[in-house]
């Protein structure tokens, strides 16, 4: 009652499902491209890396950028322009999600990447990421305390952006706290994020001298 004065269930729900909504449809852009690349015959990047001079991390950075520069206004939109419009809980301004939403979005982008070397087709990212979607709702600790997870559920739920993005989010925006409280997920999304862009690294640099 305290975070939900009117009771209602869009109120409850829909502040964490828009952080879930923002990282699915990012995971799934990221994994249909490299679906269609590998379709083409373009194998994990191979070609992009070969007119790139095998500059991984300029490969990388490149596709970060774009990505954050297209969700970042489309973050802005729906974390602080649809629950205002619809008053749903929100009190976090436009400077304070902008940035707790960076380092959510740069590690959701490394995770796509990780991910999209091991997908062969378009419809192959679609299948298993679509699949995930309910999964991480409960696993995110907004709908089912995490106190009572088991310890494998406890620990699946860490390695998702998500997770962190989600309950960072709610202290900010929904509970009215203040930045430094949810700095445990700020810094656990950018520790992610260097994690995940390293295992891509490593990856794609054994995909690049294999095939060169």
């Amino acid at each position: 009652p305290l975070y939900n004065p009117s009771s209602g269930y869009g109120s409850y729900a829909m502040p964490a499902i828009l952080i879930l909504i923002i990282q699915q449809s990012l995971l799934l852009g990221i994994g249909m491209l490299a679906g269609s690349e590998r379709e083409r015959g373009a194998d994990s990047y191979i070609q992009s890396l070969a007119n790139l001079k095998g500059s991984v991390s300029r490969l990388l950075t490149g596709k970060a950028l774009a990505y954050l520069t297209i969700y970042i206004p489309v973050s802005m939109f729906m974390l602080f322009l649809i629950p205002t419009w619809f008053n749903l809980p929100h009190t976090a301004s436009p400077w304070i999600i902008l940035g707790f939403i960076i380092p959510f979005l740069i590690s959701a982008s490394m995770l796509g990447l990780l991910l999209s070397t091991l997908f062969k087709s378009r419809e192959q990212s679609i299948i298993v990421l679509l699949f995930t979607s309910v999964p991480l709702v409960f696993l995110s600790g907004f709908s089912w305390p995490v106190e009572s997870f088991p310890v494998g559920f406890k620990t699946l739920s860490t390695i998702f952006p998500s997770t962190h993005g989600i309950l960072g989010f709610l202290k900010i925006s929904v509970m009215d706290t203040t930045f430094s409280q949810a700095n445990s997920e700020w810094f656990t999304l950018w520790l992610m994020a260097v994690v995940f862009a390293a295992f891509c690294w490593l990856i794609l640099s054994w995909n690049y001298l294999k095939n060169k």
